[in-house]
């Protein structure tokens, strides 16, 4: 491919159509004598369009060209004279007729060399040698160039080659030069002779213009795709190195397209590289697009976007630079002058013009006008006809929202924030200049079916604008540039419909960018918030009598409130990047409602310094939950140091964990520390907060200490479903069993008798199985039901077991004492005939369901309460666990609230005593209850009590029970899902124990999924 398109090579303008100089040069040579000043004393020449011939002069000069084995008709003929003395010679005669009539002087000048190889203009009288002039060392005219423009096809330039004795040259003249006969200005390397005179060698140059060939070339003035005569070509720097560098166009010279290298490597590396993250797709997919930015201009697609891109640790500015920068032009400061930015934009037309911009945040003024006058010139190219400038993109920390606040329609704002490229700019720029060549090169070896494909683009693009379903411009011009990838290339990056979701949902963002005011205070949490992991700020709880040093780096934490000196926010402001501007900071907090002021800007606090003297700080009085999530759980935290552990840390057996922090560290406790530890547990919290998700986890830990774990549920938790969001279905479908009594039945024999025990230990047994179904009992029932066990176990045979339908026929006796009981024992009783009952025991079924979690859900529609199964189960299989309590027990009961919580109840009995065999209650519940209340009583002997975002009527006894005061409850609103506080036993690295400790954080998940 060349730059310059020969249209033809011929040694002369053969008719006046073809000369381009049409008003300035003759249509057919002329001689050069005719054009070199002569005295108006002497005679002139005829026959002034006789064409020259070489001569030799008679004084040794040589023959032109000779020196260079090139020899061009230079000299001119002998001109014929005119009758009549009409012509340009003078004739003289006498009349006498005695003399003869003296021969008329005919003058002759012709072109030739001297002995020192100069151009010499040779004078002859009548075939006699006159004189010789010098004028110029030996050269030679080898070709014209006439260089057009590829729009207008008018001439720009003319390329005058040329060779001497030292070489050769290329002279570059203008038009208006070239008309106006200039050529020895721009011809520097004729040597001129001593005395010469400049229209001598300018008739001497343009003589020679007219024995050699004129070729005419196209000059494009921008990089990129241009279609000559239905064929595409892409002009680069390769294409014009045979051009003089002074017209050598700017924009041109700063594209260089890589040589093409093997398919595969390029298009492996470039997905590596940029198909491991959406947000690094889409930008390499703008990078590729540009280079087709023709091609979308051709089907009516333009690009009026101005992209955003704020860089992070994972993405730097570097990186972004070396994705986006196809040219070798340096990126500009968007600070810069006004012309600067225009000239900037002049050298950008396929690629992406890039700016970095180092303003902070509260700087506008010095970039908001720089950013109007790009939006006023990308709107310019965009209504231009012409192959206009690609996408505006400026790599900055604060420029989207100045951007948005200009034009909310042309800005587009991405943020590399969590996004990570590992790679050096040096090997991402190799890449996507790589990548470059390649849809370069298959995009000039299949253009038909290139253009066939944008022609089926454009139809598409028809069709969805007629049933009003297309996107903008952004989302078509990715989308088209996806599809051309994948069926040229066979690159599939990602669906057409997550590219869309995509760059909706960046719209989305933009439309919502940060304030000023957001970018400052974000910036200013993120500096204090690395103070305080290197340790260079410490904190101290707010208590009473407290003392404190003023002039040190400390922060006092009151609650969700923090406390500043003015010192310390000096030393803030120095490791921010958004601004140094301290009145700029308060006032960006103060906008935002972050800063309490009671006096000027500052909220002053009493306290008492190292001497013990009361002393009133001005401080500023920011929010807690400003700091990132790490450093607001230290500070919640502030003496839990022993309690976190990192992953080297943790215990490999019996150790259960409860939390985590930001750092990854662990919080939890031993379950078998001193064989005796209290680990029954209440969960409360907010429905939909993740209470069941909690549970869940819970019971999979639990199981991975080797406990056999039993659910007791009469809600919609725990179901199979549900258990497979929370867990995983594969981790279900190994260890969960889930017995349904509605259509099972009840697993086990809810009347277990061990016949080989004493009457009164039978009686007792029965009596608590029908207590726990049917409630407490009054003295007399008490009795009355006593003796009814008595007498139907005498009636019993060794090896048989009490019928429910039999004891309910000895309680129809006459007596107000046996009606009251069997109008309490019958409903129940008739639901366990309908439901059905089997005769295992418990360890028949923990047998059969080995190393299974069992999940059994009671009928709550088919009995009078749902709660009556779970307290009767809940009474056989504690005794079963105070008979085996060889391997832990643990119970798992949702909305407890539902059960009875007297002080015969089964749940207070395992409580009360289940530790010492090993059986732990686990129960989850909506609301806190107050310690005065039955079921109150129960959660404060809980060793571990979990709350979740509180609800709003239990957020006094929550606060109560942890002991917050009224700073400390506002901790309560910023609680999300998965957010918990813990009061229990937590394992001490420092003492290798559990001890008492109230900390929070965030569920430990049993699998990697978070809630």
């Amino acid at each position: 491919m060349n730059l310059f398109e020969s249209q033809y090579d011929q040694p002369r303008y053969p008719n006046a159509a073809s000369n381009p100089f049409p008003n300035g040069f003759p249509v057919n040579p002329v001689d050069a004598a005719s054009q070199l000043p002569l005295s108006t004393n002497g005679p002139q020449w005829e026959n002034r369009h006789a064409a020259p011939q070489c001569e030799t002069p008679s004084n040794g000069g040589f023959t032109a060209g000779a020196s260079a084995g090139y020899q061009p008709a230079l000299a001119m003929n002998t001109p014929t004279p005119l009758s009549g003395g009409c012509g340009n010679s003078v004739q003289f005669s006498r009349r006498s007729d005695s003399k003869p009539t003296p021969e008329p002087k005919v003058y002759r000048k012709t072109y030739g060399f001297n002995e020192k190889q100069e151009w010499c203009l040779n004078t002859y009288v009548n075939d006699t040698f006159l004189t010789s002039e010098p004028i110029a060392e030996w050269f030679l005219i080898q070709r014209i160039y006439n260089v057009l423009d590829p729009e207008t096809k008018e001439i720009r330039y003319v390329l005058i080659r040329y060779s001497n004795k030292n070489g050769e040259d290329i002279a570059v003249l203008s038009a208006d030069e070239f008309l106006k006969g200039k050529y020895q200005q721009a011809m520097k390397k004729i040597r001129k002779a001593s005395g010469y005179t400049k229209p001598q060698l300018d008739a001497l140059i343009e003589y020679q213009l007219y024995q050699v060939s004129v070729e005419e070339l196209t000059i494009y003035q921008h990089p990129g795709l241009y279609s000559v005569d239905g064929i595409w070509r892409f002009i680069s720097y390769s294409d014009m190195q045979a051009l003089p560098s002074c017209i050598r166009p700017e924009s041109i010279c700063m594209r260089r397209i890589m040589p093409v290298s093997a398919d595969g490597i390029v298009l492996r590396e470039w997905q590596r590289l940029f198909g491991s993250d959406p947000l690094l797709t889409l930008i390499a997919l703008i990078t590729v697009g540009s280079v087709l930015f023709a091609l979308f201009k051709m089907i009516g697609i333009d690009l009026p976007v101005m992209l955003t891109i704020r860089p992070s640790e994972g993405v730097t500015a570097d990186q972004l630079t070396a994705m986006l920068q196809l040219s070798d032009c340096p990126v500009s400061d968007l600070e810069c002058s006004d012309k600067a930015l225009r000239n900037y934009l002049k050298l950008h037309w396929d690629s992406p013009a890039l700016f970095h911009d180092t303003s902070f945040a509260d700087e506008a003024r010095k970039i908001e006008p720089n950013m109007r006058l790009l939006l006023r010139e990308m709107r310019k190219t965009e209504r231009s006809t012409r192959n206009g400038r690609n996408v505006i993109a400026i790599i900055s920390d604060y420029a989207a929202a100045i951007a948005n606040s200009i034009s909310a329609d042309n800005a587009v704002s991405i943020s590399m924030n969590g996004v990570q490229l590992s790679a050096s700019p040096k090997e991402i720029h190799q890449v996507s200049k790589a990548m470059e060549s390649l849809v370069i090169s298959t995009l000039l070896s299949h253009q038909p079916e290139t253009i066939a494909f944008f022609e089926r683009e454009k139809q598409l693009i028809a069709s969805m604008d007629q049933q009003d379903v297309s996107g903008n411009e952004f989302t078509t011009f990715l989308s088209v540039t996806l599809n051309y990838l994948r069926e040229f290339l066979q690159i599939d990056l990602m669906p057409l419909n997550q590219l869309i979701k995509l760059v909706s949902d960046i719209q989305l963002q933009s439309n919502h960018v940060m304030s000023v005011d957001q970018e400052i205070v974000q910036d200013f949490a993120r500096v204090i918030s690395e103070r305080f992991r290197t340790g260079a700020f410490t904190t101290i709880q707010k208590r009473q009598q407290m003392q404190i040093d003023p002039n040190g780096n400390t922060i006092i934490v009151d609650g969700e409130r923090m406390y500043l000196s003015r010192e310390m926010m000096n030393n803030i402001l120095l490791q921010m990047t958004a601004t140094h501007n301290y009145r700029g900071l308060i006032n960006a907090l103060k906008n935002l409602k972050m800063v309490v002021m009671t006096d000027g800007d500052t909220h002053p606090i009493w306290v008492h310094n190292l001497q013990g003297h009361s002393q009133r700080l001005y401080w500023y009085d920011l929010p807690v939950d400003l700091l990132d999530a790490d450093i607001v759980h230290q500070l919640h935290n502030i003496d839990s140091a022993p309690f976190w552990l990192a992953p080297d840390e943790v215990p490999e057996r019996d150790f259960v964990p409860l939390l985590r922090d930001e750092s990854g560290r662990v919080a939890g406790m031993l379950m078998w520390y001193a064989d005796a530890e209290n680990s029954h547990t209440i969960i409360t919290g907010q429905s939909g907060i993740g209470k069941s998700y909690l549970e869940d986890n819970l019971m999979a830990k639990h199981h991975a200490l080797g406990h056999v774990v039993i659910a007791l549920n009469n809600s919609d938790s725990h179901t199979y479903d549900s258990m497979c969001r929370n867990l995983s279905r594969e981790y279900v479908e190994r260890n969960v069993v889930f017995i349904d009594i509605n259509t099972a039945g009840i697993p086990i024999n809810l009347f277990p008798i061990d016949r080989s025990a004493t009457l009164p230990t039978q009686k007792k047994h029965l009596l608590d199985v029908l207590t726990a179904g049917i409630g407490e009992l009054s003295a007399p029932q008490a009795n009355t039901l006593r003796s009814v066990l008595s007498n139907a176990l005498n009636l019993l045979g060794r090896d048989e077991q009490l019928c429910p339908a039999d004891l309910l026929a000895m309680l129809n006796e006459d007596g107000v004492t046996y009606a009251s009981l069997q109008k309490r024992c019958e409903p129940l009783f008739a639901d366990i005939n309908a439901l059905g009952m089997a005769s295992w025991s418990w360890g028949d079924l923990l047998r059969q369901n080995a190393g299974k979690i069992i999940v059994i859900r009671t009928a709550s529609a088919c009995t009078e309460r749902g709660d009556q199964l779970i307290d009767m189960m809940l009474v056989t299989l504690f005794r079963y666990q105070r008979d085996n309590p060889g391997t832990p027990l643990d119970i798992f009961i949702d909305e407890i609230q539902n059960q009875s919580f007297s002080d015969c109840s089964p749940i207070r009995a395992i409580v009360k005593e289940g530790r010492k065999y090993h059986c732990a209650f686990i129960g989850a519940t909506q609301d806190y209850y107050a310690r005065s209340t039955e079921i109150g009583k129960v959660m404060g002997k809980a060793g571990i009590q979990i709350f979740l975002r509180p609800t709003q009527d239990s957020e006094g006894a929550v606060a109560s029970e942890l002991r917050f005061g009224k700073a400390d409850r506002e901790r309560f609103d910023t609680m999300t899902r998965g957010d918990v506080i813990i009061k229990g036993m937590f394992y001490d690295k420092e003492q290798s124990r559990n001890i008492p400790a109230t900390l929070s954080g965030h569920v430990v998940a049993f699998l990697s999924e978070e809630p």
